[in-house]
This record gives C-alpha cells, structure tokens and sequence, in this order.
C-alpha cells in the first residue's frame, strides 16, 4: 500500500455515529481506524480477538464488547471465520465501508490515469495525447540545447538577457488596459516588447505599475484625450515619474 499519512476525518458523522458507543468502544474504534489506515490492504484489518486486543491496546473483554457494540449500531462492517463473532480464537475481519470505498476510487482513478498515459484506452474514443517517456525526455533535451544554442547567440551578440519583470509589466499592462477600455490591447512584439525593456532599465517594476496608475488618473490634456499605447506611455515617462514623485 502506497504511504499516505493521513486520512480524512469528518468531525460529525464521528460525533453521530459513535454517540451510542461506550467510551471504551470509541477508543477501540479510532485505533482500529488507524490501524485499517495502515493496513496492506487499505480500511480493512484480521485477526483474532486476542490479536486485535493487542493492537488496539485493550483487553479481549473489551475487545469482544467493541465488536459487539459496532455491529449493533452498523458502524463497521464483520466477517469471521465461523458463526461466533467473539470466539476468542476465530479470525475477525472488520472493515470501514467509507475506507474502501475511498481506497477502491483511488485505484481506478490510478488505473484510468495509467491507461491514459499508455494510450491504452480506447473505448471512449479517446486519442492518446500524452508523449512517451522516450519522445518526452527527447523533446525535454532538444528543447534545452536550443535554450542553450539561443543564450550563447544571445552573448555572441551582445544582447543582454530579458528583465525578470518583463512579461510581468506587459501582463499587467494589457490587464489594466482591458480594465480601462474593455477591449484587448494589441500587442505588438518587437517594438512593444522593446519599449518595455528601455523602460524597466530606467525604472523599478513597482515604480513603473505607479506611472501605469498615474497615466490613467492624470490630468494632462494631452495625455487624457491620446489612446494609452505603450509608445504613448514611453513618450510621456518623464512627466508621470514626476507625477508620481510628487504624489508620493
């Protein structure tokens, strides 16, 4: 059984469904939880009564008087070897219903993942659209050979690498844009793109998101009537830095 190191515990479907049992029986229950928890074959535990006892921690007495309160009130679930539940010397075997249940859909969502990943499963008309681990791990070493390829072209030309707040600036850009105006910004790559890194070698990410706020709260003309382009926004830089230097 996979590790797993912990379990789900419904506060009160415990408080109803043991509200008939003795204090001894909870406690002998919440053991026999844990244990089932830990079992090979998970919400499931065997043994006799001498040898649940010992693994609850109570005497066969009390083991015996558990058994025969959880039946009653249909808590778990018994099966034993001959007629007589609390024969000292039969095997029991007590299951949580919710448990198995539990453990049987973890099963099958791991078998129908496994199908999947092996493109073995067809009868729904499913196509397979995970990679093999072969042609993955073949795409995974092309894909950082060219990253490699591109960053020694990169040093070769002298161009420096991304800021690391470049896409985060054009992300917000256009989310604010589309705020604003309700209609995507068109974004142009090379010259946007650009713009963007001139400005964040001038200015901090977080100063930059300040003139961003500023070039919609302005009160310049000229500003306020021109369409918000990043090309507009570079041309008035100077004039919303000091805006926001004097709102601050």
């Amino acid at each position: 059984m996979g590790k797993m190191p912990a379990f789900q515990f419904y506060p009160g479907d415990w408080i109803q469904d043991t509200r008939m049992l003795t204090a001894a029986t909870r406690g002998i229950w919440i053991d026999m939880l844990c244990a089932m928890w830990r079992s090979e074959v998970r919400g499931t535990i065997s043994g006799t009564v001498e040898e649940l006892s010992r693994l609850c921690a109570c005497s066969q007495q009390e083991m015996m008087v558990a058994i025969k309160e959880l039946g009653l009130h249909n808590i778990a679930d018994f099966v034993t070897c001959n007629a007589n539940v609390t024969d000292c010397n039969s095997i029991v075997t007590v299951s949580n219903r919710r448990m198995v249940r539990d453990e049987k859909e973890r099963a099958a969502t791991r078998k129908r993942v496994k199908r999947f990943r092996n493109g073995q499963c067809t009868d729904d008309g499913n196509a397979n659209v995970t990679p093999s681990s072969s042609s993955s791990s073949s795409s995974s070493s092309s894909k950082i050979i060219k990253d490699t390829l591109s960053t020694r072209k990169t040093r070769r030309r002298g161009v420096s690498p991304k800021h690391p707040d470049h896409q985060k600036f054009i992300d917000h850009w256009c989310q604010q844009f589309e705020a604003e105006h309700d209609v995507k910004y068109s974004f142009t790559g090379g010259k946007d793109g650009n713009l963007v890194k001139a400005l964040l070698k001038d200015y901090s990410y977080e100063f930059l998101i300040k003139m961003v706020e500023r070039l919609y709260a302005t009160s310049d003309k000229f500003i306020r009537e021109a369409t918000p382009t990043l090309g507009l926004f570079y041309s008035q830089r100077n004039k919303l830095a000091k805006e926001v230097k004097s709102w601050e």
